[in-house]
């Protein structure tokens, strides 16, 4: 199940490395005043400007992802595997 679970994770990643970084994403923490961009899917890739930051997926049972993500509306909460939270606001 582990091994299912990172591999789904690591397809997920090179997926939203792909798309497009369309949605503007204001966040606290260590990227407060940055203007990033987000792509949108089950996995989100975090930009800024050319600069890719991090690639986030969905937090699973199985498996930790390095960043992991979930929203609640307009708001975006990043969980690394160690350290704080980072909040985010879709724009």
């Amino acid at each position: 199940a582990c091994l299912a679970a990172a591999y789904a994770d690591r397809r997920a990643v090179l997926r939203a490395a792909a798309a497009p970084a369309l949605r503007p994403l204001r966040c606290d923490g260590v990227w407060r005043g940055r203007m990033l961009m987000a792509s949108a899917g089950p996995a989100i890739m975090i930009r800024d400007g050319d600069l890719v930051l991090a690639v986030a997926t969905p937090p699973a049972s199985a498996w930790t992802p390095w960043l992991s993500w979930r929203q609640a509306g307009r708001r975006l909460i990043l969980q690394p595997k160690a350290g704080p939270a980072i909040r985010c606001r879709l724009t």
